[in-house]
Formats: structure tokens, C-alpha cells, sequence
């Protein structure tokens, strides 16, 4: 089968979905494309407006000029239009490339989230069931740390973490304790 002439393969990316990787070597032959269709029709019209050129040769020059400048002006609109089509295709490109990466910090703070959701109350009640001892023993109850912040009864769980969540609060029982359970400072 023989190749596809240009103007054939610019109706395709036109008409078409193209990448920007299918349209950058488009661009650059329509840009050799164009700079030989200028060449040629300045020796065109040098050539039809000299003197010495016989008329009947002139005349069919004339014609060439017509046809050539017609065509140089094709290839302008088939660069604007590919040019669009081009940025185009790199703005979706950027689009879809910045919707991966969201997708993956979503699924990553996703299996965050599940992660905590399953081992935050196995731990919560460990903690819950530690200071409960030390209030029992008589010793105040230390502050429960998260990271570099403090919880303490006055402090909700939804500032360190989005919902849905469990959320220790004062009066929790601890399992296997008497009694309510303070979170910071005082007794049961």
C-alpha cells in the first residue's frame, strides 16, 4: 500500500484523537513543508515577472504562482489548525497525567485511612485499658500523644484525622476496667 500523502494524513489527525507525540513529527514536516512551498514560489514569481521570460512561458508561470500560493496558504491554516490540535493534545495530556497522580494519593491515603480504621480500636483500647491501670494504681493518666500534637479531653480526634473514625472521648471504658476512664489527668 502506498504511504499517505500529507494532505491525507493531516485530514486523520484532524478529524481524529491524535497524541502529541503523533502530531510533533506532523508539525515539523509541515513546517519543512512550508518553508519549500516559500522557496519555491519567490523562483516562481521571480521567474514569471522577468522581462526576458517569454509570455507563453509566463503565462503557465502565472498559473504555477497561483497554485503554489494557494498551496503555501493551505499549509499556514494546516499549521494553525495542527498548532491547536497540538496544545490541545498536551493540555489533555497534563489533565490525565495529573488525574493518575491524584487517583494514586487517593488510593494511598485510602489504605491509610482503611489501615487506621482497622488497627486504631485494637490500640485505642490497649492505650484505653494502660491508663486505666495507672488510674487504678492511683497515678494520674498521661496525656495520649499523637505524633508532635497532644489529645487531650477537650480535643477531638477529627483534628488529626478526617471522618469516619473512632473517637476516644472521656467515659469510654476500658475492657476489663471498672469505671469511667479520663483521658488526661484526674481518676476514674
Amino acid at each position: 500500500m502506498a504511504a499517505a500523502t500529507l494532505d491525507q494524513r493531516l485530514a486523520v489527525a484532524l478529524q481524529g484523537v491524535s497524541t502529541s507525540s503523533e502530531l510533533a513529527p506532523l508539525i515539523d514536516e509541515l513546517n519543512a513543508e512550508t518553508a519549500n512551498a516559500s522557496v519555491e514560489l519567490e523562483g516562481l514569481r521571480a521567474r514569471a515577472l522577468d522581462p526576458a521570460t517569454p509570455d507563453g512561458e509566463a503565462a503557465k508561470l502565472r498559473e504555477a504562482v497561483a497554485a503554489t500560493d494557494f498551496r503555501l496558504q493551505r499549509l499556514h491554516v494546516a499549521c494553525e489548525r495542527v498548532g491547536d490540535h497540538f496544545r490541545k493534545a498536551l493540555e489533555d495530556e497534563a489533565a490525565a497525567e495529573r488525574a493518575a497522580r491524584e487517583a494514586a494519593i487517593r488510593a494511598k491515603q485510602d489504605a491509610a485511612r482503611d489501615q487506621f480504621d482497622r488497627e486504631y480500636p485494637a490500640l485505642a483500647n490497649r492505650i484505653a485499658g494502660l491508663c486505666a491501670q495507672l488510674v487504678a494504681a492511683g497515678l494520674p493518666a498521661p496525656p495520649i500523644k499523637l505524633g508532635v500534637r497532644q489529645l487531650d479531653h477537650r480535643t477531638n480526634l477529627a483534628t488529626y484525622f478526617p471522618p469516619p473514625h473512632p473517637v476516644l472521648t472521656p467515659g469510654d471504658y476500658a475492657p476489663g476496667c471498672e469505671g469511667d476512664l479520663v483521658i488526661k489527668g484526674g481518676s476514674k
